[in-house]
């Protein structure tokens, strides 16, 4: 009976000892670092709920991400006509709704049992780090290239 009971609570994750980024957190860091700082909290959070396929899976669509959106703003025309704004403010509400939509529930649950939650300046640290990545990734593409 002892080791059945073992056994039972080794199945369940205690979620209140993890910590996730919320929505916001996510929406405000995507603007300012972009898609594959989008990736890289999305992952954390699947992480913290055991999903490591699903983690793995967002750090590459969020590096893709970055890449398709790079590719695009260097292949249209007339970009300079948009304001620089529109841009990110698109892809963070993309980040913002996919979020919702994929681990809301999870999210809401996860509050629910009191789990804890990185603060925003972590958030917006990662953003910085990955906006700085991002850059030199640019850069270094434009040098290989032009």
């Amino acid at each position: 009976m002892e080791i059945l009971e073992q056994e039972e609570k080794s199945l369940f994750v205690d979620v209140t000892s993890q910590k996730i980024y919320t929505l916001r957190s996510i929406q405000v860091a995507t603007f300012l670092g972009g898609p594959i700082i989008a990736g890289y909290l999305i992952s954390e959070n699947y992480r913290a709920f055991n999903e490591d396929k699903k983690s793995k899976i967002a750090i590459v669509l969020g590096v893709l991400a970055t890449i398709v959106l790079f590719g695009v703003i260097f292949m249209l025309p007339d970009t300079k006509k948009v304001p620089t704004y529109i841009i990110p403010l698109a892809y963070s509400w993309a980040a913002y709704i996919l979020v919702q939509q994929l681990m809301g529930a999870q999210m809401k649950a996860h509050f629910s049992a009191g789990g804890g939650v990185y603060t925003i300046w972590r958030a917006l640290l990662a953003s910085l780090i990955g906006l700085a990545v991002t850059v030199a990734g640019v850069f270094v593409t434009l040098l290989v290239v032009g």
